[in-house]
């Protein structure tokens, strides 16, 4: 969690996990709330394989990731979301802050976590909506 004054703002998280698909995660984020309905959110990808969708009020991403040196099995992606603890200020200035510090934090994930085969991520830059 980041604070700010003592208040927090931005909670942060990046995890390896198996979500299945894309669809299966977007859909879990959406069920679980933690991405708003399908309407309230946009989507944007991340790469050749990277994928990202934000409402006005978080981000997540989803990435493929299988650690250096790992003997599991099975596929296995870097969850990443981003969530204003704040609410208000304007929509869509919201969610796009939200996707680019998501964009970030996925890109020192995957460098930390020595995901096989990683591509090369974009550091800045307007988010590409979808």
């Amino acid at each position: 969690m980041i604070h700010v004054n003592g208040r927090g703002r931005l909670l942060l998280t990046a995890e390896l996990a198996d979500s299945g698909s894309v669809t299966d995660w977007k859909t879990n984020l959406e069920e679980n709330g933690d991405i708003g309905s399908e309407r309230d959110n946009k989507s944007f990808t991340l790469g050749k394989t990277g994928f990202g969708v934000a409402s006005s009020f978080s981000a997540a991403v989803y990435l493929p990731c299988k650690p250096a040196g790992s003997k599991l099995n099975i596929d296995k992606e870097l969850n990443v979301e981003v969530s204003m603890l704040r609410r208000g200020g304007d929509a869509g200035t919201n969610r796009s802050d939200a996707a680019q510090v998501a964009r970030s934090l996925a890109s020192h994930a995957q460098y930390e976590m020595h995901c096989e085969n990683a591509e090369r991520l974009p550091r800045g830059g307007p988010i590409k909506w979808t």
